[in-house]
């Protein structure tokens, strides 16, 4: 037993430093540090640690910020999606209108003679096609020809308007102004 108490390590006072090397369980010799290396050693891993701490702290609290910034984006994001949820149904909408006014589009444009169809300008959006059509029916269409039918009296099928007078003579027979209008024309 006196020979491993030998080979062990001697402590040495915190205020002497240790000059010698010495001989440690396995047989390996040890150089002891000096105690001022060592509380200077020490002293700068717990600067280094505070330092750390700092900078953890100060890292979480910018993360934190930006975070609470990210909220205002979280707002605006939440903001234009309601905006998007709004318009969508305006949007279907919109499409069924389109589709609505290209069938109406088709129609007008089947009834202007072959020969004047490429008169109506393709680049154009559909409503501003229609309105051409619409400015330029007399040009596009081919004309009515006049009323000619045979056995009308009077050269005019339309039926005049009444007089006050007449109109009350017709509800007292019971019958309406087109009606009273008609057989008074014969």
């Amino acid at each position: 037993m006196s020979e491993e108490k030998k080979d062990e390590p001697k402590e040495t006072p915190e205020t002497e430093p240790a000059a010698e090397p010495q001989i440690s369980d396995n047989g390996e010799k040890e150089k002891l540090i000096p105690k001022s290396r060592f509380d200077e050693v020490n002293k700068g891993r717990k600067a280094a640690e505070k330092e750390l701490a700092a900078y953890k702290k100060a890292s979480a609290e910018a993360e934190e910020k930006r975070l609470q910034d990210n909220e205002e984006y979280k707002t605006l994001s939440d903001k234009y999606a309601k905006e998007i949820a709004e318009l969508k149904p305006r949007a279907e909408v919109g499409e069924e209108q389109e589709k609505t006014l290209q069938k109406i589009l088709e129609a007008r444009i089947e009834r202007i003679p072959e020969h004047l169809r490429a008169l109506v300008p393709s680049g154009y959006s559909t409503m501003d096609q229609l309105k051409y059509i619409e400015d330029n029916d007399e040009n596009l269409t081919k004309p009515s020809g006049p009323n000619i039918s045979a056995g009308v009296k009077g050269g005019s099928q339309e039926h005049a308007a009444l007089s006050p007078e007449e109109s009350a003579m017709a509800a007292n027979q019971g019958l309406t102004d087109a009606q009273y209008a008609a057989g008074k024309n014969k």
